[in-house]
């Protein structure tokens, strides 16, 4: 008897021990155990595959070809054309977008997405992500994608898994994200549920925006997103390495400490 209870001392005694050395919980939201290796998706989800546009828009000759119906006619006689026109006289811009990612060579925004339909970067030309809107001096602009995802083509922002709500900023928000992802188009609006190339690859609902895009100076491609109660915070476009992928934030320093191997980017718009 005399035996037992004094193991059962030295039991007792090890857990005390063990409890009162166990490390403290981290500073960063609970949220990150979804992302232990400094991914920014989630783990264990057999992605679901989409089909891809194009890598370059073919021609009606190809098109035909290959047993598919011909687009219809754009009206141009030659790259420097005039640019095709919208309803209500709106003159089209066409082009790549300059990705200058911090640490990083002269890039473009990529036209192929990785397996959670997200875009990422590549310091190739042949490969950079083709892009039209309507511009407008002081509305912001859908970015449609011309040889990116065939269904979700527009590059648009989708709130990621990692985040306690939409909202980005600081306090609450600090280290939440969105996702650089193919959406279908929609108006200026707060987060709103809908279908996203995140969402269909990851089968997680996830509320996104398409409209968030403001042409600035010298091209400069601004990013824009609303908070659900209408308020548009400072935004910085965030590259994370490990996924090839880009994100905003409202606050980069803590997201790019989250992430672990991330850097801050800015986008400019070139013209074909």
């Amino acid at each position: 008897m005399a035996s037992l209870a004094r193991l059962a001392l030295l039991l007792t005694t090890a857990l005390t021990v063990l409890a009162a050395s166990s490390p403290q919980s981290s500073p960063l939201p609970s949220s990150t155990l979804k992302t232990p290796n400094g991914t920014i998706n989630p783990l264990g989800i057999v992605t679901r595959p989409f089909p891809m546009a194009d890598a370059v828009p073919l021609t009606n000759a190809q098109r035909l070809a290959r047993g598919l119906s011909p687009k219809r006619p754009r009206f141009r006689s030659h790259a420097a054309a005039v640019q095709p026109r919208q309803s209500g006289g709106c003159a089209m811009r066409t082009g790549t977008i300059a990705a200058a990612v911090n640490g990083y060579g002269a890039g473009y925004v990529r036209h192929d997405v990785n397996s959670y339909g997200e875009f990422g970067y590549t310091d190739d030309p042949a490969q950079a992500l083709i892009v039209t809107f309507c511009p407008s001096a002081d509305t912001y602009v859908s970015l449609q994608t011309l040889n990116g995802l065939s269904t979700f083509n527009y590059l648009g922002g989708v709130e990621s898994v990692d985040s306690n709500s939409p909202n980005l900023g600081t306090g609450a928000s600090t280290f939440n994200f969105v996702y650089l992802a193919g959406t279908i188009d929609a108006p200026r609006s707060t987060p709103i549920p809908g279908p996203n190339a995140f969402s269909a690859a990851a089968g997680i609902p996830e509320p996104y925006e398409a409209t968030i895009w403001q042409l600035g100076a010298g091209d400069a491609l601004l990013p824009s997103w609303l908070n659900t109660d209408g308020s548009a915070p400072a935004v910085t476009i965030v590259y994370s390495t490990g996924d090839d992928a880009f994100v905003l934030t409202g606050d980069s320093g803590s997201v790019i400490a989250l992430i672990g191997a991330a850097s801050t980017a800015t986008f400019t718009f070139v013209s074909a």
